[in-house]
């Protein structure tokens, strides 16, 4: 949550329920979403928590594109070798089926 600006290029930032210490961002490393929360400026950690739960921006975090991106390379960085192992062999059968269905 952008808590307030401080210059051109930079902006205080807080997440008290994402993990996101409170710190000094540059645009330039930031992604701005549509999910917005009323919100002072300079509101206090415990003031952006509140208002995190209250507006459910899990739930909405979890239902954005970015979200979904950010949930797939998680669990992506949490598989085992014979997950991986697994999944490469579930995709080589399903080319099969997609080849042998075709006719190619």
């Amino acid at each position: 949550v952008i808590v307030g600006l401080v210059d051109h290029t930079r902006a205080l930032v807080d997440g008290p329920k994402s993990g996101v210490a409170r710190q000094l961002v540059p645009y330039k490393r930031m992604v701005l979403t549509d999910i917005k929360m009323k919100a002072g400026r300079g509101s206090r950690s415990a003031t952006v928590a509140k208002k995190w739960e209250s507006e459910k921006i899990d739930e909405q975090w979890s239902k954005s594109s970015l979200g979904k991106k950010a949930a797939r390379k998680a669990h992506k960085a949490a598989m085992t070798d014979f997950d991986r192992f697994s999944l490469m062999v579930a995709k080589k059968n399903k080319s099969a089926l997609i080849k042998k269905k075709i006719g190619a």
